[in-house]
């Protein structure tokens, strides 16, 4: 009998986080204009790691990033998409917010993986 990774995913530790989703805005002039404030304060649970030096070294803008988290989830969580004029989701988890940098589909085994940098106050 084979076991999907999310079940085994689903007994590790799980934390209760926030999401905020901004709104999705419009270019007028060649300017984005934000939408407004978006989703505020969704909660999901999730399996919540340090992301190690390495991982974080592999994502585009990772250098600039002093900490950050790895997220085990089967929460959909988006990335920023300039094209389509989407933000990236942000996530707040031990009273820290974070933004949402890199994502990996392993929903065919029943999560997926977000990396989340630290935002800045």
């Amino acid at each position: 009998m084979t076991m999907q990774l999310g079940h085994v995913i689903d007994m590790l530790p799980q934390s209760q986080l926030v999401l905020y989703r901004p709104s999705v805005g419009a270019l007028v002039k060649g300017f984005r204009q934000s939408a407004g404030a978006g989703t505020l304060g969704t909660s999901f649970f999730a399996n919540v790691q340090p992301t190690k030096p390495a991982e974080l070294a592999k994502i585009e803008g990772g250098e600039n990033v002093e900490e950050a988290v790895t997220i085990y989830t089967k929460t959909e969580l988006r990335m920023a998409d300039d094209e389509q004029g989407l933000e990236a989701d942000r996530v707040e988890y031990r009273n820290k917010n974070y933004k949402v940098m890199s994502a990996a589909d392993w929903s065919g085994q029943g999560f997926r993986i977000f990396i989340a940098g630290l935002v800045k106050q």
